[in-house]
């Protein structure tokens, strides 16, 4: 084998700073690193619509419970329920900016809306009944 002329020194030179200012054009701040674009995509999250709904199963669960428990479902479902139509309200709103859980934001509305709605139509209820008990009764 020969050894490289003078003249490929030189083009394999001009070649090398060719590539370095291409580099330098494409990346000024890493010009000896490459560029690794990433594979992968990060999409938004709305974590108050999720928490609403969350909340919104979790609050009609302890509510129907509630009916077989006495009415100790109204420590756990009334502010699971109330913290719920909050946070639902507020994802319902970013899912408008976003526009990523809209629908989880409208399931927590309904369940959570549902729960308050009906907590406060048992109390009327069982307080309308003990009225005409105790009027029935003739006050004695």
């Amino acid at each position: 084998m020969s050894s490289p002329s003078p003249s490929d020194k030189g083009l394999n030179q001009q070649f090398i700073q060719d590539q370095f200012a291409n580099q330098e054009k494409n990346h000024p701040h890493h010009p000896s690193q490459s560029y690794i674009h990433p594979n992968f995509v990060i999409f938004p999250s709305n974590n108050s619509a999720t928490v609403g709904m969350v909340l919104g199963i979790v609050s009609i669960i302890f509510s129907i419970l509630g009916v077989f428990s006495g009415g100790l479902c109204c420590i756990i479902s009334i502010p699971a329920a109330l913290g719920g139509v909050v946070a639902s309200h507020m994802g319902y709103n970013y899912s408008k900016k976003v526009g990523v859980g809209s629908g989880s934001a409208i399931t927590g509305l309904i369940l959570n809306w549902l729960t308050v709605l009906g907590v406060i139509a048992a109390i009327l209820v069982s307080f309308l009944l003990a009225f005409v008990l105790l009027a029935s009764d003739g006050g004695t």
